[in-house]
Order: structure tokens, then C-alpha cells, then sequence
């Protein structure tokens, strides 16, 4: 008998032991008798039981304080557990009176011990970044005896036993304002178990600006894609401040999922500025709402609607403000499958952005993988095609 006969006879045999057992056992079904065919309800039962215990394993990670907080921040308070639903918030406190790790994460007063439209959006960030404070900016200067911190950390000893999983999404500075008097601010993304979301956080390094050193900027759903959700609220934020004035930030500091590229074609979409920095003359500020349909569809990577303005002819060639067209904002997102459709659809690989950069060096500095390998694909099976067609034209104008 051969190796791959001895097993498959080894688990038969196995198959008809465990049927026999369930026979023995009293059962009372065949071995070929499925369960639902059997006994619908049971099944159904069966299933929302484990729904259950899944939604309770959930709700575990929380206080059921950071439950009515994250809810009400949400707007999801419809799928909190029944007995939580009608709980009002808690008052806001000072820090230095409550122990977070018997409360769970609880409404606190900002730096001058007053409450403001930041107090909630504060505590949903608190919730979020508990477990990696020591990676947040952190300002601290010498006066001679001691060093006094912006960031105060709270002991791990009093906060919640829990850990999410925050991921950096970049960190820049917004400006200098003297020798030493940066002012950064962090960018990180948190999945929320139980509410299915992901949240968008801004981090400083000190309180002075806002009154808090977290809070939190914006969420989507887990369903909407990271990048895409992320660009999202972020340039909604940055809109936000460029519509109070708010100038754009001066430098790139740190590269997490987001790249400095990607990040500065997020600023120029806010700020509604273009390629070379200037204002655009369409008005004040563009945001990311009124971007082109192609553009839009392509940031959020909806195939479906690209093949539909496909299909009504969308000029690729339009950068929108962004210094990009449409094949470049593909390869920026490495969207491999949108690449392949534009270039199908004449999308040219050669038009350069406002950076003086092709569609493929715009992937490989990106380290899109897939979309570099589209494109290098498409331009090596174009190339003699491409050759022959400009030497034909060339042939033409010199006869």
C-alpha cells in the first residue's frame, strides 16, 4: 500500500470510530445526517450563542465606562449591551482624582481644569494609546535642578489591563517657533473591537496648544480600507484648520503607513494648494470632498465607480490641484488593479507629476509592489510598439 493510501485509510478509519462513538453515546444521528437538515432551530441557536459570547468576549476589553464614552463618541450607542444603553456620560474630573485601573478610562478636565469640546475626543484617544505613551511626543527642558515634562505618563500599574494595538501612521511638525520650541504633532490609527471602527488620533507633545496632549480626530469602519479611511479624517482635520487660517505644517518628521509623498498630497488636497506650493484660483481652500470623481474614486479605491467614469470618458489627465493624474494617484495608493484599467484605457505611464516623477517612480518610492510591477509589465510589453509608432512618425515629418 502506498504512503498516500495508508493515510487516507487511517482517516476513514478514524471517521468511522468517532461515527460509532456518537451512536454508542446515544446521538441518535448518522454519520452522512446533517445537523441542520435535522434540527433548523438548534442550529440557529447554536449560532446566536456563539455570536453571543463573542460580542460579551468584546465588551470584556472595556470598563463599562469606556463602553459609554466610545459609544457616544461613535454615535453607536444602539449597539451597546441593553443594560448600558440609557447610562449617561460620566462628569468630568481632575486627573489626579480618579484610578483609572479600577474605573476603566473616565472623562478628564483639560490642563486648566476646565471641560471643552476636546474632553471626550481626549478620552477616546486615552483609551486608545494607553498602552504606548512612552512612544508619543514627549517636550521636557532642564531648569537647572530638574527636567519638567509636557507628556505626563500614568503609571501602567493604574491604567486598564488591556492592550490595543495603535499603528503609527507618520509625525510631522507644524512649526518652530524658537530654538528648542517645536510643536509635532502624531498621527496613529486604532482598531476598536466590539464597534468594528478604526480611530484616527492626533497626539502633541504638551498640553499648551489645545489643552490635552491626545484626542481624537475622526474614525471609519473597519469595512472603508486603512489608508483610504485614514486620508479620510485626516484631511477633513487638516481642512478643518486651514479654514481657521491654519497654515500647513513645515516639516515631515517620522514614516509609518503613511509616506512623506503620500502625506504632502494629503496637505495639498486641504490646503486646496498645487504641485509648486501656490494657491489654487478655484477659492480658498479645496476639500477632500471636492476632488474630481476620478480622483475620489481612485483615493478610495472603488474599482466599480473608475470603470464607470471609464466609461464615460474622465480625463485621466487632469491633476485636480493634487499634482498628480489619475495613473499617478493609482500607483500612489498601489492600487494594481486600478493601474491595469487606466493604462487600458490610455492613461499615459510617462506624463509626469508636478514633482517632475512618472506613475512607476512614483510606486517604487512609495514601495508599491504590486503597481510598480503592473506598470514595468505594461511599459515591457509597449515598448517595441512604442518604438516602432515614434519611428514611423519620425519617418513621416522627415519625407
Amino acid at each position: 500500500m502506498r504512503r498516500g493510501d495508508r493515510f487516507k485509510a487511517r482517516v476513514m478509519a478514524a471517521g468511522a470510530a468517532k461515527a460509532d462513538h456518537g451512536c454508542i453515546a446515544g446521538e441518535g444521528k448518522r454519520s452522512d445526517e446533517r445537523v441542520g437538515d435535522s434540527d433548523p432551530i438548534g442550529v440557529m441557536n447554536m449560532k446566536r450563542s456563539v455570536k453571543q459570547k463573542r460580542r460579551k468576549k468584546q465588551t470584556a476589553v472595556f470598563h463599562p465606562c469606556e463602553l459609554v464614552i466610545l459609544a457616544h463618541y461613535l454615535g453607536k450607542r444602539g449597539v451597546l449591551p441593553v443594560e448600558l444603553r440609557a447610562t449617561p456620560l460620566p462628569k468630568p474630573v481632575a486627573s489626579h482624582e480618579v484610578d483609572e485601573r479600577n474605573t476603566g478610562i473616565v472623562l478628564q478636565l483639560d490642563a486648566s481644569g476646565e471641560k471643552s469640546e476636546l474632553t471626550i475626543p481626549n478620552a477616546v484617544a486615552r483609551i486608545c494609546l494607553a498602552s504606548i505613551q512612552d512612544e508619543l511626543p514627549q517636550w521636557g527642558v532642564y531648569d537647572g535642578e530638574t527636567v519638567k515634562f509636557g507628556r505626563t505618563l500614568v503609571p501602567i500599574s493604574k491604567l486598564p489591563a488591556r492592550e490595543l494595538k495603535p499603528q503609527l501612521l507618520f509625525e510631522i511638525n507644524w512649526t518652530d517657533s524658537g530654538p528648542g520650541f517645536s510643536w509635532p504633532e502624531q498621527y496613529r490609527v486604532t482598531a476598536v473591537p466590539y464597534f468594528k471602527v478604526q480611530v484616527v488620533t492626533a497626539s502633541d507633545d504638551s498640553p499648551d496648544a489645545l489643552g490635552y496632549c491626545d484626542f481624537a480626530i475622526g474614525w471609519f469602519n473597519d469595512s472603508d480600507g486603512l489608508l483610504q479611511g485614514a486620508e479620510r479624517v485626516i484631511c477633513d482635520y487638516w481642512s478643518n484648520r486651514a479654514e481657521e487660517g491654519g497654515e500647513p505644517w513645515e516639516e515631515f518628521w517620522a514614516e509609518g503607513l503613511v509616506t512623506k509623498t503620500l502625506a504632502n498630497a494629503w496637505a495639498r488636497v486641504a490646503w486646496g494648494i498645487d504641485g509648486d506650493g501656490k494657491p489654487l484660483p478655484r477659492g480658498p481652500y479645496l476639500g477632500f470632498h471636492t476632488l474630481t470623481p476620478m480622483h475620489a474614486a481612485i483615493a478610495s479605491g472603488r474599482e466599480e465607480l473608475v470603470k464607470k467614469l471609464l466609461g464615460e470618458e474622465a480625463d485621466l489627465k487632469c491633476d485636480h490641484g493634487l499634482g498628480m493624474a489619475a495613473l499617478h494617484l493609482a500607483a500612489l495608493h498601489g492600487c494594481a488593479r486600478i493601474v491595469r484599467l487606466l493604462l487600458a484605457h490610455g492613461a499615459d505611464p510617462l506624463q509626469k507629476d508636478a514633482g517632475g516623477r512618472t506613475p512607476l517612480q512614483v510606486a517604487t518610492a512609495e514601495h508599491r509592489l504590486g503597481a510598480a510591477k503592473v506598470l514595468k509589465e505594461w511599459m515591457k510589453g509597449h515598448q517595441s510598439k512604442r518604438s516602432i509608432k515614434s519611428e514611423r512618425k519620425r519617418r513621416k515629418h522627415a519625407d
